[in-house]
């Protein structure tokens, strides 16, 4: 005897209608919102794609309460909202790694630097992936990001984000590279 498939149970007691008029929704605005993040907030496709899931996500829950005619509207400003939170994250970031940077203006060669603390420096900026390197290189010796990004031929908003990615990874492995050293 073949078990007959129960019935579907859609997520947050949505109706197949109502259902249908979020998927619609997402394709009638999803490429404009896109769009509009991306040059309002200076984001990346992926970035953008993914807040607009994301926006979705968070309605998805109440859209059964929602005016159908006003659910744009409420998507749009939940775009707005997360697009601007990633912004300013990303602002906090960089003007820590700037913090950093300033504090932290060392080379491996400098006399300031132990041969152990300066040889996992070394270390731990080569393991870097190679972008992230020159850009970190260039940002020790202490160019702006006009001059890194027109010496490696790249966006000065490139620059900004091998910088951010770079840091953090800098940090975690020269503190590995110490305690291997210490060990």
């Amino acid at each position: 005897m073949v078990n007959e498939p129960g019935p579907v149970k859609l997520p947050y007691g949505l109706t197949v209608e109502q259902l249908r008029a979020c998927e619609d929704l997402h394709a009638n605005i999803a490429p404009s919102l896109m769009a509009m993040l991306r040059s309002d907030f200076n984001l990346s496709r992926a970035d953008g794609e993914d807040i607009v899931q994301v926006a979705f996500e968070k309605i998805l829950p109440r859209w059964a309460e929602l005016d159908p005619a006003r659910a744009a509207g409420y998507v749009r400003q939940t775009a707005k909202n997360l697009a601007r939170d990633l912004f300013r994250r990303r602002q906090r970031e960089e003007r820590a790694n700037r913090n950093w940077l300033d504090n932290n203006r060392v080379r491996s060669t400098s006399p300031d630097l132990d041969p152990p603390v300066a040889a996992a420096l070394d270390r731990a900026i080569a393991a870097l992936d190679p972008k992230q390197c020159a850009t970190l290189a260039h940002q020790l010796d202490g160019r702006e990001d006009a001059e890194i990004a027109a010496l490696l031929s790249i966006a000065p908003a490139t620059v900004r984000s091998n910088r951010r990615k770079a840091i953090p990874n800098v940090r975690r492995t020269l503190v590995k590279e110490l305690e291997k050293d210490g060990e």
